[in-house]
């Protein structure tokens, strides 16, 4: 499978569909239970975040009459299956007649369970079950080929699902309800989405997002052979096969030099700790070696917690930042240097800016730019860094996106990411619910990771894990480093909070999960 896959459009998807599966009635019921079971599976996974599984969970599903329904019985069947003692509820929001045959056949499955009970919408029987307390909430009502508005009864069972609170995971099948490439009326609102086969492009404006909740990506191999249909949202999805080359064995020949050497110039008296973050975090990318520049009124004290790294005490400013004088020492250095990383904890002095304005005129190597480093100054130094000079990357979140575009109070525009990207010529991983990673040309995302990262600090780690992997790769295209930091990254969270939940975690708990998010298959992390 390739690393990233396009995201289409529901005539485009519908088409590509086609084309795989050749209205053949065994290869869609192949697909249905690649896509049904994998999604039940991550359900399974994605509920850890909030406890440890009931032991007879309960389980609704909202089922429509097309293959998407087919899609959530069948993601319920294979909860059951890992869960017997489970009870599931289906409610046909469209009426039980009229069912497509392989809904029906995955119907059959279900019912051959002991409890599994069955209501009609279309009949009114379905009482007060709207109401009830549940661990899932399955939304198979209406596909990607859904054209609004959402009528009766489906209007009311929405709202009343939306509605309650004791609901504890609400899972959307492929695309949520009442969501379309027009604009939404009633929608559904998951916590999660799983994409089944095919990431749809309404899943991705920033505006739906309080209807997708976060979107996991189900394989069922429709991009096994390249692509070749309409691609109007010029779009990718990263998945986790972007990690496969640093899975792999190193030779047994090489040595520290091998793997890059990372200057990190940042820092101050007043943000110790984001810098420490970032140097832990480039440590465990694998990189071979790390000299720091740092003012030298916290050089000795970090040194200690970070003996693996270099430590460079530099001259400071009295606001205990970087002094330009500090200049001459990373450019006596410099060509030993195969990437730098400046920003996390910089502080925001101009004679500090200023000095990042002139490394990057002056050194070759690439260059992350990532918190306080990034300033309408260095944006202008990086677009007008010589030709021959290493690429710059940049890693904003969205607040600092909108200050060096100077869009302030805009929410995320994909055109002015892109404009952005080609006019200061850096390549950008714009930090999100979705990550968006653009080069100018293409906008490719990823949906690792979620709410455990909002905390302070994380970005440092990411920046410094991004900065390692460039510092051991430096004629890698900057589009692949970030996607493959930004996946790593968010896979790492994903895996913490599956063990500890979203809240009572701390930033650097997160640091040990980068090991284990390389050395384990993660199958339903993506």
């Amino acid at each position: 499978m390739n690393y990233r896959t396009p995201i289409l459009n529901a005539e485009e998807a519908t088409l590509w569909e086609e084309k795989l599966l050749q209205n053949d009635e065994t290869k869609v019921w192949q697909a249905m239970n690649a896509a049904g079971r994998g999604a039940g599976k991550k359900i399974l996974q994605d509920f850890t975040e909030i406890s440890s599984l009931p032991e007879s969970p309960k389980i609704l599903v909202l089922a429509g009459k097309g293959h998407n329904a087919g899609d959530a019985l069948l993601a319920a069947e294979q909860i059951l299956e890992m869960h017997p003692e489970g009870e599931v509820s289906i409610l046909f929001a469209l009426g039980k007649d009229g069912l497509k045959p392989l809904v029906a056949k995955a119907l059959a499955l279900l019912e051959k369970r002991e409890r599994v009970s069955l209501f009609d919408a279309k009949k009114g029987i379905y009482g007060e079950l709207l109401q009830q307390p549940f661990d899932f909430v399955i939304d198979g009502i209406f596909g990607m080929s859904f054209t609004p508005p959402v009528e009766e009864p489906v209007l009311t069972i929405l709202e009343a699902i939306n509605k309650n609170e004791q609901i504890s995971l609400r899972a959307a099948i492929d695309i949520p309800s009442g969501l379309s490439d027009n604009l939404p009326a009633m929608v559904f609102k998951a916590n999660f989405t799983y994409a089944t086969g095919i990431a749809k492009t309404p899943l991705f404006r920033p505006e739906n997002t309080e209807y997708t909740g976060r979107i996991r990506m189900v394989d069922i191999g429709f991009f096994e052979e390249d692509y070749s249909g309409g691609f109007s949202s010029n779009q990718h999805i990263l998945n986790e096969t972007i990690l496969d080359p640093l899975r792999q064995l190193r030779p047994s020949t090489v040595n520290k030099k091998n793997f890059g050497h990372l200057f990190i110039v940042s820092g101050s008296t007043t943000m110790p700790g984001a810098l420490l973050m970032s140097i832990q975090a480039a440590l465990r990318s694998g990189v071979g070696l790390i000299t720091v520049f740092t003012p030298e009124s916290i050089a000795t004290t970090l040194a200690t917690s970070v003996p693996e790294a270099m430590w460079v005490p530099c001259p400071e400013t009295s606001a205990g930042t970087l002094s330009s004088k500090s200049l001459a020492l990373v450019k006596e250095k410099s060509k030993n240097a195969t990437a730098l990383l400046t920003g996390p904890g910089l502080g925001r002095e101009p004679e500090t800016i200023d000095l990042v304005s002139k490394l990057l005129k002056t050194i070759a190597s690439p260059v992350l730019l990532d918190a306080d480093a990034l300033q309408i100054d260095t944006v202008q130094a990086a677009s007008s860094r010589n030709s021959e000079f290493g690429s710059v990357l940049a890693t904003p979140h969205q607040g600092e996106f909108m200050r060096l575009n100077k869009s302030e109070n805009q929410p995320y525009n994909k055109m002015h990411l892109l404009n952005f990207c080609q006019r200061a010529r850096i390549t950008t991983l714009l930090k999100g619910a979705i990550t968006r990673i653009c080069n100018g040309r293409t906008t490719t995302c990823s949906t690792f990771g979620g709410p455990v990262l909002a905390r302070g600090g994380t970005g440092d780690i990411l920046s410094g894990l991004a900065a390692g992997l460039l510092a051991q790769k430096p004629e890698e295209t900057p589009e692949l480093i970030l996607g493959q930091a930004a996946v790593w990254h968010g896979l790492a969270a994903d895996l913490l909070a599956r063990q500890q939940g979203q809240a009572a975690t701390a930033t650097t708990d997160l640091l040990p999960f980068l090991s284990e998010a390389l050395r384990e298959e993660c199958t339903g992390c993506s």
